[in-house]
């Protein structure tokens, strides 16, 4: 699933149709993106996006890095826990 993130009035709104949209996007979020979102979305920024393993081999501290106009970001971030 991909989904893109855009500023309108002042706030981040959900783009509906990305990553068609992702131009306009200011965060594109992945969670478990198909091969044919990963390479659609590749093509529509014009940036290679790194594989899961090669983000599982990045070192904490170095988790946020730029590569180009390209801003990156890799988190392990919990879900669905039981509680607040």
């Amino acid at each position: 699933m991909i989904l893109g993130y855009a500023v309108a009035e002042g706030k981040l709104r959900r783009l509906d149709d990305a990553p068609e949209r992702c131009a306009e996007a200011v965060w594109t979020d992945m969670l478990r993106p198909t091969a044919e979102e990963e390479t659609a979305l590749e093509r529509a920024l014009g940036i290679d996006i790194p594989t899961l393993e090669e983000m599982n081999e990045i070192e904490v501290s170095s988790r946020l890095y730029m590569e180009g106009d390209a801003a990156y970001m890799t988190a392990l971030v919990l879900a669905k826990a039981d509680t607040d």
